[in-house]
């Protein structure tokens, strides 16, 4: 059967060119010829499921100049080496892509004067075991010179997420954490959909906390500053109100809505991408005695708190997934699945009973105050989403 495939390209997160081949950027060439990997098609996700069995092309090699000639180039994978240095530059965990899962050609050529080639990356026999795969490739020879510092790429390769999602039963649910927590960063994440967007003040989710006003974390759509369909975040006293022209939230249609605080600004991001930001009370330590997800809610999944601030990077690559339980950084992690994961073997169950805190903290909401855990129309609703809804 054919697999479903959804393909995302990223900016590659790959070291800026001080070579003398550049002028001024990756664009601008002086009079020597190299073979090197764009910036523009260095990275690229995939989205696809268990046994996949198919080529991808999104990956491109490209001359500085044209050239008479054919030139010949030879890609591979520089392995976990090349792997481990991205995950810790990129504060990361992409797990690698085992070599019985992909084919790459023994060679590449430029026809004369063709500047820009795609690298042929066939996957074959795709077994998820846990966390995103990624395929690190480099240029390792060539006719031409080898621009060294433009001479990666990386191939990600996500499984596609088949799930239930949390359905609100009209009522707040509330997780009460033992201790308190108190952090100077935080990010709130989660994911929404709703079928009517015509009152307002409807929350979605935020904190709870006994430091007043300041400590404050409160999400919602609608208020007498804002259209019904406009997001708002009200923190430490203050508020951002999203633009509508950033966001007029549409009836049934997901969004992924995430929140940061680093310690000197508040980010809003919707589906991975900056919407708004504003400094609001920098340099302060937030407590928190809880979490809460709101009533006037209607879908929701992948609600994620985490103690510090999560990088731009970091919020574009999670968006529509699932993220790593085992993250230090998880104050508690509700992926709203209708699944109880044991945080000390990772064994996952099916169990609706409750609301489970996938984190090893465990703040599990056993309360459901009416809610359940529905599917789209009798399948499993498919993340990333295909259609926009």
């Amino acid at each position: 059967m054919k697999q479903l495939v959804y393909a995302l390209f990223a900016s590659a997160l790959l070291v800026s060119c001080q070579n003398e081949l550049y002028k001024d950027n990756a664009g601008q060439f002086e009079t020597a010829q190299g073979v090197y990997v764009p910036k523009e098609t260095g990275s690229a996700q995939l989205f696809l499921a268990d046994g996949a069995n198919e080529t991808n092309t999104a990956l491109r090699v490209a001359l500085a100049k044209p050239q008479g000639s054919a030139v010949k180039v030879t890609i591979r994978s520089g392995g976990k080496a090349q792997l481990d240095r991205y995950n810790k530059e990129n504060n990361t965990n992409f797990v690698l892509l085992p070599e019985s899962m992909y084919e790459l050609p023994s060679e590449l050529t430029f026809a004369p004067n063709q500047t820009h080639l795609s690298i042929p990356v066939k996957i074959k026999g795709l077994q998820f075991s846990g966390g995103t795969y990624a395929l690190p490739l480099e240029i390792v020879s060539s006719d031409s010179k080898i621009i060294n510092s433009q001479k990666e790429a990386y191939l990600f390769i996500n499984q596609i997420t088949l799930t239930k999602v949390w359905k609100s039963g009209g009522s707040e649910i509330v997780s009460m954490f033992p201790e308190t927590v108190s952090t100077g960063t935080w990010t709130y994440e989660a994911m929404v959909r709703r079928s009517a967007y015509s009152q307002n003040n409807r929350s979605v989710f935020g904190s709870k906390t006994d430091g007043g006003v300041n400590h404050e974390i409160y999400i919602r759509f609608g208020d007498v500053t804002i259209q019904t369909n406009q997001l708002q975040i009200k923190t430490a006293g203050g508020q951002i109100d999203i633009p509508a022209d950033k966001l007029s939230a549409k009836p049934n249609e997901w969004y992924m809505l995430s929140f940061v605080y680093d310690n000197t600004n508040v980010i809003v991001y919707v589906n991975g991408v900056e919407v708004a930001r504003d400094q609001i009370r920098p340099g302060e330590v937030y407590t928190m005695k809880g979490v809460w997800i709101g009533g006037a809610n209607e879908l929701v999944r992948e609600v994620r708190i985490y103690k510090s601030a999560r990088t731009a990077e970091q919020i574009k690559a999670s968006v529509w997934k699932m993220v790593d339980p085992n993250d230090e950084n998880l104050i508690c992690y509700f992926p709203l699945n209708g699944k109880k994961r044991d945080a000390s073997t990772g064994v996952i169950t099916e169990d609706e009973t409750g609301i489970w805190d996938w984190s090893k903290n465990g703040y599990h909401i056993t309360d459901k105050k009416g809610s359940t855990f529905v599917d789209d129309n009798g399948k499993p609703f498919r993340f990333p989403l295909e259609d926009g809804k």
